[in-house]
């Protein structure tokens, strides 16, 4: 830049409606400036920084959100293929628990052998499946502590 010749802030700025809007400020060199023009000079050199922050910003952003979705995706594949093979065992009871024995998940095949619906058993105790003779003597059918009152 040759001395008197003024210089050219540009920047861009990503939209909410994901629009990129380019700005550009000629700029005077600084011996054409009054101390209000260089005051303006340094305001807008710091606005061009920050537009260039927020831009870099903004595409760490749109990466992140890209990673996210691949994600989200690869997570939604793998519980269909899970799904998939849940609802095809309809000879074997699948059920979940949440940790205090509540029953989370119900498959056709626990339907077929229990006879009722997941509607009817979701969030009921899992002890509903065994006979009071069990219930009376959790060490033959407990599997995890927290269901068993003798685990210590």
């Amino acid at each position: 830049m040759q001395k008197g010749q003024g210089k050219t802030l540009e920047g861009r700025v990503a939209l909410k409606d994901a629009a990129i809007r380019h700005v550009a400020e000629d700029m005077p060199s600084p011996e054409q400036m009054t101390q209000v023009d260089a005051a303006r000079h340094a305001h807008l050199e710091a606005s061009s920084a920050d537009l260039q922050t927020i831009a870099l910003l903004n595409e760490d952003l749109r990466r992140a959100n890209a990673e996210l979705e691949a994600s989200r995706a690869k997570l939604q594949a793998s519980e269909d293929r899970l799904r998939t093979i849940l609802e095809s065992a309809t000879e074997y009871a699948i059920i979940t628990t949440d940790p205090q024995g509540q029953i989370s998940g119900w498959s056709v095949g626990a339907q077929n052998i229990f006879g009722w619906t997941d509607e009817e058993v979701i969030g009921r105790d899992l002890t509903i499946l065994f006979t009071p003779e069990d219930r009376s003597c959790p060490e033959a059918w407990c599997l995890r502590g927290p269901l068993c009152s003798s685990a210590g």
